[in-house]
């Protein structure tokens, strides 16, 4: 068994671990160029931050990523000169603590990429363009797998073969696609 693997079947797919979720995500997000606006449903510990951790790993983020749970927001450089923002809704309760981060100013600039957990809690929100993430835990008896449902973007253009995923240094043992 290859532990770092993931299992794609169309819309659906499954990784058997936190480094293939992330590498999982990575693909999805790199096969749609053109898409800069991700959103993570899934529910509470379904690893919808781990998916993006890995995934800013993969797109070259160096510092250490962190869950922005308490702040709402984080923003990473990556090379090339683009931005990746990560922004979790799950505390937001009202839509002008959200108005007052300036997620407007995200929505825009073709060099930033915006990853958004929790985009349910922010109702009547226009995402414009975006791409549709859903992650569930399915215990499958000693270990666990997430499944991960893919709503391609609506104008999204596909590059139609997924390129390579970029390899973190230290990340798990080489990985497969079935």
């Amino acid at each position: 068994m290859n532990v770092g693997s993931y299992q794609t079947t169309g819309p659906v797919s499954t990784a058997r671990s936190p480094a293939a979720l992330g590498r999982l995500a990575c693909a999805i997000v790199l096969a749609f160029p053109m898409i800069k606006t991700w959103l993570f449903h899934g529910s509470l510990g379904a690893g919808k931050t781990t998916a993006i951790r890995g995934l800013l790993r993969y797109l070259g983020v160096k510092k250490r990523v962190v869950s922005p749970t308490y702040t709402l927001m984080q923003s990473y450089r990556l090379p090339g000169g683009q931005t990746a923002v990560h922004l979790d809704a799950y505390r937001v309760k009202h839509q002008r603590e959200w108005a007052a981060l300036g997620i407007d100013e995200f929505l825009h600039p073709r060099q930033t990429y915006l990853f958004v957990e929790w985009p349910e809690r922010l109702r009547g929100f226009s995402w414009g363009p975006r791409g549709i993430i859903k992650i569930a835990i399915v215990p499958t008896g000693r270990s666990i797998r997430w499944r991960v449902i893919f709503k391609p973007p609506a104008g999204g253009r596909s590059r139609g073969r997924q390129r390579p995923v970029p390899r973190h240094r230290r990340s798990s043992p080489r990985y497969r696609s079935r």
